[in-house]
């Protein structure tokens, strides 16, 4: 069976889509659709057989919704997207919306000769094509349906198949092979004349990029006065274009961040696993949620994480339902909502994944997580696992502090920990140090002065050892309970949280006032006195 290609084109599109995708797969059978409208249920078909999609219109802003359409409906095949010259400009925004390829060439709708012909003279034939772009076999669709899809009749299928005139474009040339018929990224790049150019697929796209456009761009359907040519459409057309994208520059801005009246997100890293930063981690949400803020704690070792253990979670629900398909999921907010564990008051867990083999689909659902939550939450701690995956490297890229934990023997391993967050844009003023397990044998005074040497990060602070009664207390899920009781790992971690959370702008000021009461209180009692016996013979 040859190849099968989705085809969602306008009409005056059509023709150069066709001769694309007949330079990849010569005998690829092609299903035609007209409009955006009906996409989403045709690629749920396709998705499995289809081994790419091509999409081309008059408007960048409807290529666009027609690729966020076939990547929700779980489109996992290269999809083409042909636009003018012109709007070059929109590639950015059709790579973010999930485009694996776009080419841009002359000859695009506005300054074709189909565009200009006279439409309303036209059959408007109720059967819809879809056949091989080599043999022109035609495979008949009911007409309520085409009618329901929009595709285009088959009196235009006929007109394209006759070779009315030569293209006004020249022929692209050393394409060094077609698309892999078993659907696979596109891994090829193109060699173009200068009147067609092929722009690569960044390697990374940000999940957040999900844009709407503006009210005030035109109405999707809006149709140009017959009086209008060809070159006044291109001009209005370039124009409408790079107010689109200025409109959508706006809609792609970074992340929410404090300053935006978001939650600070703050990460917790270590070189090398063991060094306890799973434990500083849940106990730093018990110290904020103890100063009356709302903490949010992510357990980003997606495969082998065991937070909820530590905390006294029974029954841990599975954070991966937010990457599958689940009619009960109404969105990012329905799935929080159904992954959430209510730990203490004041602190909810999210994570891990329950399949191991599942944690690499959480790269999307975490960055909107994390969006989420900011707007959510007052504070919010992520653990991570020594092996960054896409989630973990996400979410300390956007991270407002960044923990780095360490212990004796880790500084080699903490330094190239800091150095990996730092090629990722995580400024080294955002970092803070924390030795921990400080008072144990062999983590004394000594080893965390050459810690905090090799490391050089100016903010530090150290964190005292817990003892035998903090693992007795973490096996049986009674971390909360020990972070509430007076101990020196407790009053090292709430320090930690203060001074974090005040750097961060999260509003403890009534907690901190108590606090350095109780502070000076116990500063302000001093030794206490006791009066000597005098001896015989002593002056008085």
């Amino acid at each position: 069976m040859s190849s099968v290609w989705l085809l969602c084109a306008a009409r005056s599109n059509v023709r150069e889509l066709t001769e694309e995708v007949e330079r990849r797969c010569p005998r690829a059978r092609l299903m035609r659709m007209g409009c955006e409208q009906g996409i989403s249920d045709v690629a749920r078909v396709l998705s499995q057989v289809a081994v790419g999609a091509a999409v081309s219109f008059d408007e960048p802003a409807t290529a666009q919704r027609v690729v966020r359409e076939l990547v929700g409906a779980g489109w996992s095949a290269p999809i083409v997207v042909l636009v003018a010259r012109k709007d070059v400009e929109a590639a950015a925004h059709l790579f973010a919306a999930g485009a694996t390829e776009v080419i841009a060439a002359e000859g695009a709708a506005c300054d074709s000769p189909i565009s200009r012909a006279e439409t309303k003279d036209c059959p408007k034939d109720a059967g819809v094509a879809a056949s091989p772009a080599g043999t022109h076999e035609e495979v008949e669709v009911h007409p309520a349906e085409a009618d329901e899809l929009g595709d285009v009749p088959e009196w235009q299928i006929d007109r394209f198949a006759a070779d009315l005139e030569e293209p006004p474009w020249v022929e692209p040339h050393g394409v060094t092979g077609p698309f892999p018929e078993s659907g696979g990224m596109a891994s090829h790049v193109r060699e173009v004349d200068e009147n067609s150019h092929s722009v690569a697929t960044p390697m990374a796209v940000p999940a957040f990029a999900k844009m709407t456009v503006g009210d005030e761009l035109p109405e999707e359907g809006a149709t140009e006065p017959d009086s209008v040519d060809g070159k006044q459409a291109c001009e209005r057309e370039a124009v409408s274009s790079a107010h689109m994208g200025t409109v959508l520059e706006e809609k792609i801005a970074a992340p929410v961040s404090i300053s935006s009246g978001g939650a600070p997100l703050v990460t917790v890293i270590s070189g090398r696993g063991g060094v306890g930063k799973t434990t500083l981690t849940a106990a730093m949400a018990f110290a904020a949620a103890s100063m009356g803020l709302r903490a949010a704690v992510l357990d980003l070792d997606l495969m082998f994480g065991n937070m909820y253990d530590m905390v006294g979670v029974d029954e841990p629900n599975d954070l991966a339902s937010l990457a599958v398909e689940d009619p009960d999921f109404k969105g990012i907010e329905a799935g929080a909502e159904a992954t959430a564990m209510r730990v203490a008051p004041g602190v909810t867990l999210w994570g891990p994944a329950l399949l191991p083999e599942r944690a690499e689909l959480l790269s999307g659902p975490v960055e909107r997580l994390i969006g989420l939550l900011r707007q959510e939450a007052d504070i919010i701690f992520a653990d991570t696992s020594t092996f960054w995956g896409d989630g973990v490297a996400c979410a300390v890229a956007q991270c407002d502090r960044c923990i780095v934990v360490g212990q004796a023997g880790c500084a080699s391993s903490a330094v190239r920990a800091i150095e990996l967050a730092s090629r990722i844009g995580v400024a080294k003023t955002k970092m803070t140090s924390v030795f921990n397990r400080f008072g144990r044998a062999g983590n004394q005074e000594e080893q965390a002065l050459r810690f905090e040497m090799a490391i050089s990060l100016r903010s530090r602070m150290r964190v005292s050892e817990g003892g035998d009664a903090l693992e007795q207390m973490q096996a049986f899920g009674r971390l909360g309970e020990f972070v509430a009781q007076e101990s020196a790992f407790s009053r090292d971690v709430t320090e930690l949280v203060r001074c974090v959370a005040k750097e961060l702008g999260c509003d403890i000021g009534a907690w901190e006032q108590a606090y350095q009461a109780r502070t000076q209180q116990a500063n302000g009692r001093g030794r206490r006195r006791f009066l000597r016996k005098k001896q015989r013979g002593e002056k008085s």
